[in-house]
């Protein structure tokens, strides 16, 4: 592939090898270099400032693909500043990342965000074409089912999309009713979930119980067992080890969007499927039929326990059981205090 020019997979074209496709979302440097720094900065700034929280987990998938050990192709899109004539620049990219502070110190220190940081920024927050998140309240959620409190997500963030998008949606749905359900994944596949879409050709590469495609469920508990705590952005308000279930949106294709069907039994039987398609269960072998809705987003508690809390402080540990003994030393050196233990040792053997 020549530099400078895109390789971008269409919904419905199938390659022979995933890995080497490059996913480049559209990018307009002019538009943005025509702008003066402080006029950009002002912009970001703005941006943040109406949808921290928003801003802040697109930064923390970011990071999670960017850290992961499959991150050549979870980080899809690739930031097009960090690509030169040898390909993908890893190295800067992290580097750019590890210089990123926390977004309220950007907000009150602006001057603290490199050049890099802010073009980084501007991209992820402000590209034309990416989807937005935004944080909203539980109760304003229609989830596919009920659940108990344990699977109570600490945030839940809406996916708005662009009018073109949006507009391609519509005329896909074409009247058809359509159905919710839950997606499990490790929080490293979802930057590029949401910002690529959810693709059935990457179960091409895995073996699976019920033939190809994107596999979802209406019970949010079959969806959390693939959905594992992970390492995200180390500077976020939201915490640094997320889980991340999606709430997606189906259209009711009766070919494409397999399940149990009373009234189409053939429906449960997918292509190079070993058994039907079991109860609760999705399998969309079209991307063009899913979309994101939400995200929930649980942030991994820390769990107290003594042994954690003295690795984790040892030199207050070593000083506290060092003034303990000095402590204890200077009480038994002192004559009086072992002439009344012995009096208490009397006591105890009279009983005896």
């Amino acid at each position: 592939m020549e530099f400078g020019k895109e390789k971008i997979l269409r919904v419905n074209q199938s390659e022979d090898n995933f890995s080497d496709i490059t996913f480049v979302a559209p990018y307009s440097p002019n538009r943005n270099e025509e702008k003066s720094p402080q006029v950009q900065i002002d912009q970001l700034l703005k941006e943040i400032e109406k949808n921290v929280w928003g801003c802040d987990l697109v930064l923390c998938l970011f990071v999670a693909a960017l850290t992961s050990y499959r991150s050549d192709r979870c980080l899809r899109p690739f930031p097009p500043s960090h690509i030169d004539e040898d390909g993908k620049n890893f190295a800067t990219l992290r580097q750019t990342c590890d210089n990123i502070p926390p977004l309220h110190t950007i907000l009150k220190e602006p001057n603290k965000c490199s050049h890099d940081v802010k073009n980084l920024l501007m991209w992820l927050f402000m590209e034309k074409g990416h989807p937005i998140l935004k944080r909203i309240n539980f109760n304003a959620v229609q989830f596919p089912s009920k659940f108990s409190n344990e699977f109570k997500p600490q945030f839940i963030f809406e996916v708005f999309y662009n009018d073109k998008f949006e507009s391609l949606w519509q005329k896909r749905q074409a009247g058809r009713k359509t159905i919710l359900a839950y997606h499990g994944s490790a929080v490293d596949n979802f930057y590029s979930i949401l910002k690529v879409g959810l693709q059935q050709h990457f179960s091409l590469e895995k073996e699976v119980l019920f033939g190809n495609g994107i596999y979802l469920s209406n019970e949010l508990s079959v969806s959390a067992h693939y959905a594992p705590f992970g390492q995200t952005w180390t500077n976020s308000s939201l915490g640094s080890q997320h889980s991340v279930i999606a709430i997606c949106e189906l259209i009711n294709d009766i070919e494409k969007v397999k399940c149990r069907d009373s009234q189409n039994k053939k429906r449960s039987l997918n292509k190079d499927s070993l058994h039907e398609i079991p109860e609760k269960y999705f399998v969309v072998t079209d991307s063009d039929m899913v979309r994101v809705k939400y995200l929930m987003v649980y942030r991994q508690k820390r769990v107290f326990s003594v042994k954690s809390y003295l690795t984790e402080h040892l030199f207050l540990s070593l000083m506290f059981i060092y003034l303990v003994s000095i402590i204890a030393i200077g009480i038994f050196s002192n004559s009086s205090y072992t002439r009344s233990l012995k009096k208490i040792f009397r006591m105890f053997s009279f009983f005896d």
